[in-house]
Protein backbone atom coordinates (compact mmCIF):
# COMPACT_ATOMS: atom_id res chain seq x y z
CA UNK A 1 0.00 0.00 0.00
CA UNK A 2 2.97 2.32 0.55
CA UNK A 3 3.59 2.48 -3.20
CA UNK A 4 0.08 3.75 -3.90
CA UNK A 5 -0.37 7.43 -4.58
CA UNK A 6 -2.45 9.76 -2.43
CA UNK A 7 -5.26 9.55 -5.01
CA UNK A 8 -5.39 5.76 -4.79
CA UNK A 9 -5.41 5.89 -1.00
CA UNK A 10 -8.36 8.28 -1.19
CA UNK A 11 -10.21 6.04 -3.64
CA UNK A 12 -9.79 3.03 -1.36
CA UNK A 13 -10.84 5.05 1.69
CA UNK A 14 -14.02 6.32 0.07
CA UNK A 15 -14.84 2.88 -1.32
CA UNK A 16 -15.21 1.68 2.26
CA UNK A 17 -18.40 2.89 3.84
CA UNK A 18 -21.95 2.08 4.81
CA UNK A 19 -24.62 1.41 2.23
CA UNK A 20 -27.92 3.20 2.54
CA UNK A 21 -30.99 1.25 3.62
CA UNK A 22 -28.90 -1.44 5.26
CA UNK A 23 -28.72 -2.21 8.95
CA UNK A 24 -25.26 -2.91 10.35
CA UNK A 25 -24.52 -4.68 13.61
CA UNK A 26 -21.84 -3.56 16.08
CA UNK A 27 -19.31 -6.10 14.79
CA UNK A 28 -19.76 -4.97 11.18
CA UNK A 29 -19.45 -1.32 12.20
CA UNK A 30 -16.27 -2.09 14.12
CA UNK A 31 -14.77 -4.00 11.18
CA UNK A 32 -15.46 -1.18 8.71
CA UNK A 33 -14.09 1.42 11.12
CA UNK A 34 -10.93 -0.64 11.61
CA UNK A 35 -10.33 -0.75 7.84
CA UNK A 36 -11.06 2.95 7.40
CA UNK A 37 -8.66 3.95 10.16
CA UNK A 38 -5.99 1.61 8.81
CA UNK A 39 -6.05 3.45 5.47
CA UNK A 40 -6.35 6.84 7.19
CA UNK A 41 -3.29 6.23 9.35
CA UNK A 42 -1.41 4.80 6.38
CA UNK A 43 -2.02 8.04 4.49
CA UNK A 44 -0.54 10.04 7.36
CA UNK A 45 2.41 7.70 7.64
CA UNK A 46 3.39 8.25 4.01
CA UNK A 47 2.57 11.97 4.06
CA UNK A 48 -0.41 11.60 1.74
CA UNK A 49 -2.52 14.60 2.70
CA UNK A 50 -6.24 13.71 2.70
CA UNK A 51 -8.43 16.00 0.63
CA UNK A 52 -11.74 17.45 1.78
CA UNK A 53 -13.71 14.53 0.34
CA UNK A 54 -11.79 12.14 2.59
CA UNK A 55 -12.62 14.17 5.70
CA UNK A 56 -16.26 14.43 4.65
CA UNK A 57 -16.42 10.68 4.07
CA UNK A 58 -15.15 9.94 7.58
CA UNK A 59 -17.57 12.46 9.10
CA UNK A 60 -20.41 10.69 7.31
CA UNK A 61 -19.26 7.32 8.61
CA UNK A 62 -18.95 8.68 12.17
CA UNK A 63 -22.57 9.78 12.03
CA UNK A 64 -23.89 6.49 10.69
CA UNK A 65 -21.84 4.64 13.31
CA UNK A 66 -23.03 7.01 16.09
CA UNK A 67 -19.36 7.51 16.95
CA UNK A 68 -19.17 11.01 18.41
CA UNK A 69 -15.56 10.61 19.47
CA UNK A 70 -14.52 9.81 15.90
CA UNK A 71 -16.54 12.75 14.59
CA UNK A 72 -14.79 15.12 16.97
CA UNK A 73 -11.39 13.66 16.11
CA UNK A 74 -11.92 14.04 12.36
CA UNK A 75 -13.19 17.60 12.72
CA UNK A 76 -10.23 18.53 14.93
CA UNK A 77 -7.81 17.15 12.34
CA UNK A 78 -9.64 18.98 9.55
CA UNK A 79 -9.55 22.24 11.48
CA UNK A 80 -5.87 21.77 12.25
CA UNK A 81 -5.03 20.91 8.64
CA UNK A 82 -6.93 23.93 7.30
CA UNK A 83 -5.11 26.30 9.65
CA UNK A 84 -1.70 24.89 8.70
CA UNK A 85 -2.09 25.02 4.93
CA UNK A 86 -1.60 27.81 2.44
CA UNK A 87 -4.24 30.08 0.93
CA UNK A 88 -4.99 27.41 -1.67
CA UNK A 89 -5.04 24.64 0.91
CA UNK A 90 -7.69 22.71 2.77
CA UNK A 91 -10.78 24.23 4.35
CA UNK A 92 -14.20 22.84 5.34
CA UNK A 93 -16.87 23.26 2.67
CA UNK A 94 -20.64 23.20 2.99
CA UNK A 95 -20.60 19.39 2.74
CA UNK A 96 -18.17 19.20 5.67
CA UNK A 97 -20.45 21.29 7.85
CA UNK A 98 -23.49 19.32 6.72
CA UNK A 99 -21.79 16.01 7.51
CA UNK A 100 -20.79 17.24 10.97
CA UNK A 101 -24.31 18.53 11.69
CA UNK A 102 -25.87 15.25 10.58
CA UNK A 103 -23.38 13.27 12.65
CA UNK A 104 -24.15 15.40 15.71
CA UNK A 105 -27.84 14.54 15.42
CA UNK A 106 -27.12 10.85 14.86
CA UNK A 107 -24.88 10.89 17.95
CA UNK A 108 -27.60 12.59 20.07
CA UNK A 109 -25.70 15.88 20.14
CA UNK A 110 -28.33 18.05 18.43
CA UNK A 111 -27.27 21.36 20.08
CA UNK A 112 -23.80 20.86 18.57
CA UNK A 113 -25.43 20.84 15.13
CA UNK A 114 -26.94 24.27 15.80
CA UNK A 115 -23.60 25.61 17.01
CA UNK A 116 -21.87 24.27 13.90
CA UNK A 117 -24.46 25.94 11.68
CA UNK A 118 -23.62 29.26 13.33
CA UNK A 119 -19.92 28.52 12.80
CA UNK A 120 -20.61 27.89 9.12
CA UNK A 121 -22.29 31.30 8.83
CA UNK A 122 -19.49 33.06 10.70
CA UNK A 123 -16.96 31.50 8.30
CA UNK A 124 -18.92 32.83 5.29
CA UNK A 125 -19.86 29.37 4.03
CA UNK A 126 -23.25 29.56 2.32
CA UNK A 127 -25.70 26.93 3.68
CA UNK A 128 -27.68 24.91 1.16
CA UNK A 129 -31.11 23.30 1.49
CA UNK A 130 -29.60 20.23 3.17
CA UNK A 131 -28.05 22.52 5.79
CA UNK A 132 -31.42 24.05 6.65
CA UNK A 133 -33.19 20.69 6.61
CA UNK A 134 -30.58 19.35 9.03
CA UNK A 135 -30.90 22.43 11.23
CA UNK A 136 -34.67 21.88 11.37
CA UNK A 137 -34.05 18.25 12.28
CA UNK A 138 -31.72 19.33 15.09
CA UNK A 139 -34.31 21.68 16.56
CA UNK A 140 -36.85 18.87 16.27
CA UNK A 141 -34.64 16.66 18.43
CA UNK A 142 -34.30 19.55 20.89
CA UNK A 143 -38.08 19.91 21.07
CA UNK A 144 -38.18 23.46 19.70
CA UNK A 145 -41.11 23.28 17.29
CA UNK A 146 -41.40 27.03 16.98
CA UNK A 147 -37.87 27.28 15.60
CA UNK A 148 -38.52 24.37 13.22
CA UNK A 149 -41.55 26.15 11.80
CA UNK A 150 -39.80 29.51 11.88
CA UNK A 151 -36.95 28.19 9.76
CA UNK A 152 -39.43 26.88 7.24
CA UNK A 153 -41.25 30.20 7.06
CA UNK A 154 -38.05 32.23 6.75
CA UNK A 155 -36.04 30.15 4.32
CA UNK A 156 -38.37 28.10 2.13
CA UNK A 157 -40.53 29.67 -0.56
CA UNK A 158 -43.38 28.18 -2.52
CA UNK A 159 -43.04 27.63 -6.24
CA UNK A 160 -46.81 27.28 -6.69
CA UNK A 161 -48.25 30.01 -4.50
CA UNK A 162 -47.47 33.62 -3.60
CA UNK A 163 -49.42 33.41 -0.35
CA UNK A 164 -47.42 34.21 2.80
CA UNK A 165 -46.77 31.03 4.75
CA UNK A 166 -45.20 32.15 8.03
CA UNK A 167 -48.36 33.37 9.70
CA UNK A 168 -50.43 30.51 8.35
CA UNK A 169 -47.87 28.00 9.49
CA UNK A 170 -47.74 29.44 12.99
CA UNK A 171 -51.51 29.40 13.46
CA UNK A 172 -51.84 26.01 11.82
CA UNK A 173 -49.23 24.25 13.90
CA UNK A 174 -49.26 25.82 17.35
CA UNK A 175 -50.41 28.87 19.36
CA UNK A 176 -48.23 31.89 20.06
CA UNK A 177 -45.66 31.66 22.85
CA UNK A 178 -42.44 33.29 23.96
CA UNK A 179 -39.83 32.90 21.22
CA UNK A 180 -37.12 32.22 23.80
CA UNK A 181 -38.69 28.97 24.93
CA UNK A 182 -38.92 25.50 23.47
CA UNK A 183 -42.19 23.85 24.50
CA UNK A 184 -42.08 25.96 27.67
CA UNK A 185 -38.42 25.20 28.40
CA UNK A 186 -35.70 27.83 28.18
CA UNK A 187 -33.22 27.18 25.37
CA UNK A 188 -29.56 28.01 25.92
CA UNK A 189 -28.50 31.07 23.96
CA UNK A 190 -25.52 29.29 22.40
CA UNK A 191 -27.79 26.59 21.03
CA UNK A 192 -30.07 28.91 19.10
CA UNK A 193 -29.68 29.63 15.44
CA UNK A 194 -28.42 33.15 14.73
CA UNK A 195 -31.30 34.89 12.95
CA UNK A 196 -29.50 38.11 12.07
CA UNK A 197 -28.36 36.70 8.73
CA UNK A 198 -30.31 37.72 5.60
CA UNK A 199 -33.10 35.30 4.72
CA UNK A 200 -32.30 32.73 2.04
CA UNK A 201 -35.25 31.50 0.00
CA UNK A 202 -35.01 27.86 -1.05
CA UNK A 203 -37.42 25.38 -2.58
CA UNK A 204 -38.60 22.86 0.03
CA UNK A 205 -38.03 19.20 -0.70
CA UNK A 206 -39.31 15.93 0.69
CA UNK A 207 -36.49 16.08 3.25
CA UNK A 208 -37.71 19.49 4.42
CA UNK A 209 -41.14 18.14 5.23
CA UNK A 210 -39.68 14.95 6.65
CA UNK A 211 -37.75 17.06 9.17
CA UNK A 212 -40.97 18.87 10.13
CA UNK A 213 -42.98 15.66 10.39
CA UNK A 214 -40.31 14.07 12.58
CA UNK A 215 -40.14 17.15 14.82
CA UNK A 216 -43.88 17.29 15.47
CA UNK A 217 -44.29 13.52 15.73
CA UNK A 218 -41.43 13.32 18.21
CA UNK A 219 -43.31 15.71 20.51
CA UNK A 220 -46.59 13.83 20.11
CA UNK A 221 -48.21 16.56 18.00
CA UNK A 222 -49.85 14.02 15.73
CA UNK A 223 -52.69 16.20 14.45
CA UNK A 224 -50.22 18.88 13.44
CA UNK A 225 -47.98 16.25 11.88
CA UNK A 226 -50.94 15.10 9.79
CA UNK A 227 -51.74 18.69 8.76
CA UNK A 228 -48.21 19.06 7.39
CA UNK A 229 -48.74 15.92 5.34
CA UNK A 230 -52.30 16.63 4.21
CA UNK A 231 -52.36 20.42 3.81
CA UNK A 232 -48.86 21.87 3.62
CA UNK A 233 -47.13 19.36 1.33
CA UNK A 234 -49.77 19.61 -1.45
CA UNK A 235 -49.47 23.40 -1.30
CA UNK A 236 -45.84 22.99 -2.35
CA UNK A 237 -46.56 20.22 -4.88
CA UNK A 238 -44.59 17.71 -2.82
CA UNK A 239 -45.86 14.14 -3.07
CA UNK A 240 -45.32 11.79 -0.12
CA UNK A 241 -42.56 9.24 -0.48
CA UNK A 242 -41.80 6.04 1.38
CA UNK A 243 -39.68 8.05 3.84
CA UNK A 244 -42.62 10.37 4.59
CA UNK A 245 -45.03 7.49 5.18
CA UNK A 246 -42.50 5.64 7.32
CA UNK A 247 -41.81 8.78 9.34
CA UNK A 248 -45.50 9.22 10.13
CA UNK A 249 -46.16 5.53 10.82
CA UNK A 250 -43.21 5.53 13.21
CA UNK A 251 -44.73 8.20 15.43
CA UNK A 252 -48.29 6.90 15.20
CA UNK A 253 -47.02 3.54 16.45
CA UNK A 254 -44.81 5.17 19.07
CA UNK A 255 -47.81 7.06 20.46
CA UNK A 256 -50.06 3.96 20.20
CA UNK A 257 -52.24 5.39 17.41
CA UNK A 258 -52.13 2.03 15.67
CA UNK A 259 -55.42 2.40 13.78
CA UNK A 260 -54.23 5.63 12.20
CA UNK A 261 -50.97 3.89 11.32
CA UNK A 262 -52.93 1.12 9.59
CA UNK A 263 -55.00 3.67 7.66
CA UNK A 264 -51.80 5.33 6.51
CA UNK A 265 -50.46 1.93 5.45
CA UNK A 266 -53.46 1.48 3.16
CA UNK A 267 -53.07 5.07 1.94
CA UNK A 268 -49.56 4.13 0.86
CA UNK A 269 -50.94 1.36 -1.30
CA UNK A 270 -53.56 3.63 -2.85
CA UNK A 271 -50.80 6.04 -3.81
CA UNK A 272 -48.63 3.28 -5.25
CA UNK A 273 -45.92 3.47 -2.58
CA UNK A 274 -44.54 0.05 -1.67
CA UNK A 275 -43.91 -0.51 2.07
CA UNK A 276 -40.50 -1.81 3.07
CA UNK A 277 -39.06 -3.63 6.06
CA UNK A 278 -38.90 -0.37 8.03
CA UNK A 279 -42.64 0.15 7.58
CA UNK A 280 -43.46 -3.32 8.83
CA UNK A 281 -41.00 -3.16 11.69
CA UNK A 282 -42.66 -0.10 13.27
CA UNK A 283 -46.06 -1.81 13.28
CA UNK A 284 -44.57 -5.15 14.33
CA UNK A 285 -42.78 -3.67 17.34
CA UNK A 286 -45.97 -1.98 18.46
CA UNK A 287 -47.96 -5.22 18.32
CA UNK A 288 -45.27 -7.54 19.70
CA UNK A 289 -43.55 -5.33 22.28
CA UNK A 290 -46.02 -2.64 23.33
CA UNK A 291 -49.24 -4.65 23.16
CA UNK A 292 -47.74 -8.13 23.67
CA UNK A 293 -49.83 -9.63 20.88
CA UNK A 294 -47.60 -12.23 19.22
CA UNK A 295 -50.43 -13.63 17.11
CA UNK A 296 -51.14 -10.29 15.44
CA UNK A 297 -47.42 -9.61 15.07
CA UNK A 298 -46.85 -12.98 13.42
CA UNK A 299 -49.67 -12.40 10.94
CA UNK A 300 -47.90 -9.18 10.00
CA UNK A 301 -44.70 -11.17 9.41
CA UNK A 302 -46.62 -13.57 7.17
CA UNK A 303 -48.12 -10.65 5.24
CA UNK A 304 -44.68 -9.18 4.79
CA UNK A 305 -43.24 -12.44 3.48
CA UNK A 306 -46.11 -13.90 1.47
CA UNK A 307 -47.73 -10.80 -0.03
CA UNK A 308 -44.88 -8.29 -0.26
CA UNK A 309 -42.05 -10.79 -0.80
CA UNK A 310 -39.88 -9.19 1.86
CA UNK A 311 -37.81 -11.36 4.20
CA UNK A 312 -38.71 -10.64 7.84
CA UNK A 313 -35.96 -9.43 10.10
CA UNK A 314 -34.27 -11.93 12.36
CA UNK A 315 -35.12 -9.60 15.26
CA UNK A 316 -38.84 -10.09 14.54
CA UNK A 317 -38.58 -13.83 15.07
CA UNK A 318 -36.34 -13.25 18.08
CA UNK A 319 -38.97 -11.05 19.75
CA UNK A 320 -41.73 -13.57 19.04
CA UNK A 321 -39.63 -16.44 20.40
CA UNK A 322 -38.90 -14.48 23.60
CA UNK A 323 -42.61 -13.91 24.16
CA UNK A 324 -43.42 -17.60 23.75
CA UNK A 325 -40.45 -18.60 25.91
CA UNK A 326 -41.79 -16.49 28.77
CA UNK A 327 -45.00 -18.52 28.62
CA UNK A 328 -43.20 -21.88 28.20
CA UNK A 329 -44.70 -22.47 24.75
CA UNK A 330 -41.94 -24.73 23.46
CA UNK A 331 -43.95 -25.96 20.49
CA UNK A 332 -44.48 -22.36 19.33
CA UNK A 333 -40.76 -21.68 19.64
CA UNK A 334 -39.91 -24.73 17.53
CA UNK A 335 -42.51 -23.75 14.94
CA UNK A 336 -41.14 -20.20 14.68
CA UNK A 337 -37.57 -21.44 14.24
CA UNK A 338 -38.69 -23.65 11.35
CA UNK A 339 -40.74 -20.81 9.90
CA UNK A 340 -37.76 -18.47 9.98
CA UNK A 341 -35.50 -21.03 8.28
CA UNK A 342 -38.11 -21.62 5.56
CA UNK A 343 -38.57 -17.89 5.05
CA UNK A 344 -34.85 -17.31 4.59
CA UNK A 345 -34.50 -20.32 2.26
CA UNK A 346 -37.47 -19.16 0.18
CA UNK A 347 -36.06 -15.67 -0.21
CA UNK A 348 -32.63 -17.02 -1.15
CA UNK A 349 -34.16 -19.21 -3.87
CA UNK A 350 -35.96 -16.22 -5.40
CA UNK A 351 -32.76 -14.19 -5.54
Amino acid sequence: MATLSAEYHSMVLRALGLQNLYAYGPEEMSAIKERLMLIWNQMKRYNHAPDIRDYNHLLGFAGRASDWQLCQQVWFELDEASSNTSLFGLSPNVYSYNAYMQAAIQCKQAPRAVNMFNTMLSNDVQPNSFSYNTLMEAYGHMGDLQEVDGLFGRHFSSAVSDKPTTGRLSSLLHPQRDASTALGRQVATLSRYTTSQPSTQLAPSVDTFLAMIDAHGRQGKLERMHEIYQDLMPEYNIKPTLAIFNGMIRWYCDKSEIETARQLFFEMERQGVQPNVVTFNYIFRHEALKRNRPGVAERLVDLMHNVYNQPPLQSMYRHLIKIHNRHNRDHEVDRLVRSYEQSMASHSDKH
